[in-house]
């Protein structure tokens, strides 16, 4: 007689240590910024490769990991680059801190509205 056990919930999936080195990764874009690399190459080129490369590592960690959650995580990293980057910044946190909740709120919502449309698709259709 088997047993049917829910699956954990998402948040007990995610390696913490993971999501925490993955943000700091997503610092290389103030770093070069700060060192002479942007005066060097260019303020557009720097960002640029800086997020291309910030984006390669996230992507190939979480692939050639294999994840649990790998948005949940990617999230996650996403959320503590910006507090990290946040408080090395030292802009006013009260500011910083609605700007983050907007930008959170934005992707919630558009994440639960792709939801719900999906839902109302029939599961053969492809039809928009």
């Amino acid at each position: 007689m088997s047993q049917n056990r829910p699956s954990p919930p998402p948040l007990q999936n995610v390696s913490w240590p993971l999501v925490l080195a993955l943000g700091a990764v997503g610092l290389l874009l103030p770093i070069v910024h700060v060192t002479s690399l942007a005066d060097a190459w260019g303020s557009a080129v720097t960002s640029i490769l800086a997020i291309a490369v910030v984006t390669v590592v996230w992507v190939g960690v979480v692939v050639t990991r294999r994840v649990a959650e790998p948005l949940l995580t990617t999230m996650l990293a996403g959320l503590t680059f910006g507090v990290l980057a946040t408080v090395l910044s030292g802009i006013d946190l009260p500011l910083a801190v609605a700007h983050q909740g907007v930008g959170a709120l934005v992707v919630v919502a558009t994440s639960r509205a792709a939801h719900s449309i999906g839902r109302r698709r029939s599961p053969g259709s492809l039809a928009a």
